[in-house]
């Protein structure tokens, strides 16, 4: 907030870009009240808070494993005239997925298709490993197929969310399938991938 306060009183004043910038440093910080309080003070200056805004924070929040507090705030951005979009609702994926709470995270995707967006490759992924934690194997691959269906091209993260859906599934064969994708597509095969590969083929007893 004291950045925003020597912005102010500078020949240079706050901006919603410059704003932006700010939740988004103390977002990276990990510094939830400190984006929060920038987000309550937007209005001092002069700015009210978007869309993008909320959706730093929100996010901040979610990364934070600050779920109740998210789903609050989720609330209040709803309440103050603004409108989801394909992000928030990402975020929101994210966050309700990996809490445990699948039924949200299920209705979150919903009400992208609902609310006339199309899921993207982020909303796909962020479902899938929703699901692969609750151990919704089928449904996960089930989601693989239908995101291709629309032509949405899966990421290396996208693989790494199935290996571990199989790997909790013991399915080797599906696993070997996209070990060889992954490979076909040149994905790039890093430290990341590689673990999530070892810990696949570990449970499958390959």
């Amino acid at each position: 907030l004291e950045i925003s306060e020597k912005f102010n009183g500078s020949s240079c004043s706050m901006s919603k870009k410059r704003f932006t910038v700010l939740i988004m440093g103390y977002g990276r910080a990990g510094m939830v009240e400190e984006a929060m309080t920038v987000l309550d003070s937007m209005e001092t200056y002069g700015c009210k808070p978007d869309l993008v805004h909320f959706n730093c924070v929100l996010d901040t929040l979610i990364k934070s494993e600050r779920i109740e507090e998210a789903k609050g705030f989720y609330t209040r951005m709803l309440e103050s005239g603004l409108s989801p979009n394909v992000i928030t609702h990402t975020i929101m994926i994210s966050g309700l997925g990996k809490s445990g709470n699948l039924g949200s995270a299920c209705n979150h995707f919903l009400q992208i298709i609902e609310e006339g967006f199309e899921p993207d490759l982020q909303a796909f992924t962020a479902l899938m490993y929703s699901l692969c934690k609750a151990k919704e194997s089928n449904r996960a691959f089930e989601l693989f197929e239908k995101m291709q269906d629309e032509h949405v091209h899966p990421s290396i993260f996208t693989f790494v969310a199935l290996l571990k859906s199989c790997g909790i599934a013991s399915d080797l064969i599906q696993g070997m399938d996209l070990h060889s994708d992954a490979i076909c597509r040149a994905f790039t095969l890093d430290v990341f991938v590689v673990s999530s590969l070892i810990n696949m083929y570990g449970k499958c007893d390959a």
